[in-house]
């Protein structure tokens, strides 16, 4: 198999596999997309916001238990203690 060759299979329920190393497209439209890895070299649209890979950078450090304003607080309290 060629380095760009692209292989695909039916299963009986009629979902498609395909395995390549390249794909592109305009439109992708899933219902859901399992990946182990995936790179993102331009902007995101999700639920109409356009993220940006400067906007998703800076996002790095929150946690995701807690929502930003709940931390915003517990570090004004740290702030105030």
């Amino acid at each position: 198999m060629s380095y760009n060759e692209l292989t695909s299979t039916r299963s009986m329920n009629g979902i498609i596999s395909i395995f390549s190393e390249d794909i592109q497209v305009n439109n992708l439209t899933a219902n859901s997309i399992i990946t182990d890895n995936i790179q993102i070299n331009n902007s995101m649209l999700v639920d109409g916001v356009t993220l940006t890979p400067t906007e998703i950078s800076q996002l790095s450090g929150i946690n995701t238990d807690e929502t930003i304003q709940e931390q915003i607080d517990a570090m004004e309290k740290e702030v105030v203690e």
